[in-house]
């Protein structure tokens, strides 16, 4: 619920449940973040996103946290001026 209801994902690490709100947050096309070398999870997005093949647009993958956060709030006001 609470991925659903959100503007953007952003994945640190992480295991099942994880994996769980990324892939929601894809199938909703949210903006995702993912922090690379980070560990857990986010070893696998690559392969889970590859393995998809599908627009992968939205989903922005950074090893600096800074960064990282910067780029999807940008995107997230991106997106919700093309709803207005």
């Amino acid at each position: 619920m609470l991925t659903r209801s959100s503007d953007a994902v952003i994945v640190v690490c992480g295991r099942i449940g994880t994996l769980n709100e990324f892939t929601v947050a894809f199938e909703d096309r949210k903006v995702i973040g993912v922090l690379k070398g980070s560990g857990g999870i986010t070893v696998v997005i690559p392969d889970i996103l590859e393995m998809a093949r599908r627009v992968k647009k939205h989903i922005i993958m950074d090893s600096n946290p800074q960064r990282l956060v910067a780029e999807v709030l940008k995107r997230v006001k991106h997106v919700d001026a093309g709803k207005s």
